[in-house]
């Protein structure tokens, strides 16, 4: 197994008896990638809906070396607002020594 990041956008998004189809179009390469996957697993990459199709994604998927056969497992929206965990009180905890 291999895995690669790969950055660009989400193209379509197809539904067909329960499994979703993402077309991906990577900068830089004119050739586009599909990955199938379950609904659930969709919704787990995608839990507040479906993603933005403007949007540009780091995408990491894992690629089996001997079929070829690629999983998704990672979207990153590279145009989300995003804040460090560390720059957030709540979550800047310290541990405490028993």
């Amino acid at each position: 197994m291999t895995v690669q990041r790969i950055t660009g956008q989400i193209a379509t998004i197809g539904i067909h008896t329960g499994r979703y189809a993402l077309e991906i179009v990577p900068f830089g390469d004119g050739e586009h990638l599909m990955g199938l996957m379950t609904a659930e697993h969709y919704h787990d990459l995608f839990p507040a809906g479906d993603p933005d199709l403007t949007s540009q994604f780091e995408i990491e998927i894992e690629v089996d070396d001997e079929t070829g056969q690629m999983s998704i497992l990672s979207v990153f929206d590279l145009n989300a607002d995003v804040m460090p965990a560390a720059d957030v009180p709540e979550y800047n905890l310290s541990l405490i020594h028993i």
